[in-house]
């Protein structure tokens, strides 16, 4: 699963407390963005978001995927992260391809078990 919102992270977050506990979070990641939204630096007298400016919004998205990470791992809840170089036409379908074969593998051994 990857947040596409700090709101989304938030929901996913909540599978650490109330999910099943065989739950595998995934998250994905993109190393290099075309684009950088950088964050303004606004509201100079707001000290909870005065941190933020200056910052890029791939930067902040990182930050906060890496808290949740560990914030499952504490909790006993697996995941893990799938990395793309950059997000490109043959970067996801490399990644197309990883899930297929993931289904393929997983559909044989649930086959094989039952």
């Amino acid at each position: 699963m990857r947040a596409l919102s700090s709101t989304h992270q938030q929901v996913a977050g909540g599978l650490d407390r109330e999910g099943a506990a065989d739950t595998l979070i995934t998250f994905f990641e993109v190393a290099k963005y075309q684009h950088n939204l950088m964050i303004p630096e606004s509201y100079p007298e707001i000290d909870e978001i005065r941190y933020l400016g200056g910052h890029s919004l791939s930067d902040l998205l990182a930050a906060e995927k890496k808290a949740l990470a560990y914030n499952l791992m504490k909790a006993g809840r697996p995941n893990l992260t799938i990395t793309l170089p950059e997000l490109n036409a043959f970067t996801v379908g490399q990644l197309m391809c990883l899930l297929e074969v993931a289904v393929v593998a997983l559909g044989t051994c649930s086959m094989s078990s039952g």
